[in-house]
């Protein structure tokens, strides 16, 4: 009885499979067989009619696309190496990129007209199933955080290439981008508007949590005020500053030259500053706060003074609880941004709002994408810094 349950174990561990891989396959086989992966417009702004896979392809056409799809699931879902499950994968996501890009050719007529052809969201759920199984085999290597950027720029530049060589050109969303000629100047802004407004609360937020660790009033002091600021809307807050920001406007033409006005980039900035501050200045504050004391004891014991104890032990000690807050502000401000193109501040939300307003979703899909790409590829950059000083940490 005993040999049967350990044959009965062995057996078990030997068809052990990763339960997120079978997962996002079953999405991935189901999306492409029970969702349209096409949207047929008969014009921009109508919502259109979904095409599924066997509407866009001829009978057999279809059926072998499937089986490839099917196939793969096979291959992801086996117990392979996993670099080679990481290249099966990549295999598959540039085959839904060219799947959807020539059924785009299909679907369209020879005299297309005002017709579009829009991604469906059979496509979509494809993209986050094969995304799901591609992180999660990416984790599965244990490598350097450095490694994640390099593999995130190089899928970026690998599709960015398919669709540079005119793979979706048929697509309405890259006719839309075809259409936006400042495109590119307001990808510039919208970085631009991150960025200006992280730098300040850096300078600002870190001293302030320094500040907090040291003293328990001026902690009680700040806080209510930095929480208070963050829980105003966005919009709220933009309305709100446009009031000073007019009058000093107004009233100082100099500095309305140098672009401090009501509406724009100034109220944007000013805003994302008040919202970067919280999660700077509290993760400051809590990463000195949990710092082992017997090790702060021991620099004092060494000589060091107060000054030498800050930036020789306490600070590279909590610089992964600081980064961590870093991080968080900089994907908060990237979508905050996005708002901004309410006031004129520009960035993609200038897409995401015009969109709405002519009920034209590839047009918000155009400010909404890159928006998500940027704020991921964030995350992923301050992980590996993050990552970077934590093992300085333990070295």
């Amino acid at each position: 009885m005993s040999q049967l349950s350990e044959s009965a174990s062995n057996l078990s561990s030997k068809i052990s499979f990763d339960k997120v891989d079978i997962l996002a396959s079953l999405l991935l086989f189901f999306s492409l067989l029970g969702l349209p992966i096409l949207t047929y417009q008969p014009n921009r702004l109508t919502s259109g009619t979904g095409r599924y896979l066997f509407d866009v392809f001829p009978g057999s056409i279809g059926v072998l696309i499937l089986a490839v799809f099917l196939f793969f699931f096979f291959l992801i879902v086996r117990r392979l190496s996993v670099a080679l499950t990481i290249g099966i994968i990549v295999v598959a996501m540039v085959g839904l990129f060219y799947l959807v890009g020539e059924g785009a050719n299909y679907v369209l007529p020879k005299d297309a007209g005002f017709a579009r052809v829009a991604l469906g969201s059979g496509f979509w759920v494809a993209c986050l199933a094969l995304w799901l199984t591609f992180a999660n085999n990416i984790l599965k290597l244990r490598a350097s955080p450095l490694f994640h950027v390099v593999v995130f720029i190089a899928m970026s530049c690998l599709f960015g290439l398919l669709i540079y060589v005119g793979l979706w050109d048929a697509l309405s969303l890259m006719k839309e981008y075809k259409n936006e000629l400042a495109f590119w100047s307001h990808a510039r802004r919208h970085l631009f508007l991150s960025i200006a407004s992280l730098v300040p609360a850096i300078i600002v937020g870190i001293p302030t949590g320094i500040w907090c660790s040291r003293s328990k009033i001026i902690k009680a002091a700040v806080f209510p005020v930095l929480n208070i600021l963050q829980t105003i809307p966005s919009i709220a807050m933009f309305g709100i500053l446009m009031i000073p920001l007019t009058y000093i406007a107004t009233n100082y033409p100099g500095l309305g030259e140098l672009g401090i006005r009501g509406i724009g980039a100034a109220p944007a900035i000013v805003a994302l500053f008040f919202y970067s501050l919280l999660p700077i200045v509290s993760n400051t504050t809590v990463g000195l706060d949990k710092l082992d004391a017997t090790i702060v004891e021991a620099a004092r014991g060494m000589g060091m003074n107060s000054r030498q104890r800050l930036f020789k032990i306490e600070l590279p000690l909590a610089a992964p609880v600081i980064l961590s807050g870093i991080r968080i502000v900089l994907v908060q401000n990237i979508g905050i941004v996005a708002v901004a193109g309410l006031i004129g501040g520009g960035g993609f939300g200038t897409y995401i709002f015009k969109g709405l307003n002519q009920t034209a979703t590839e047009l918000v899909m155009l400010g909404a994408i890159p928006t998500l790409y940027l704020a991921l590829f964030a995350a992923i950059l301050m992980d590996s810094i993050i990552g970077f000083s934590k093992r300085k940490i333990d070295d």
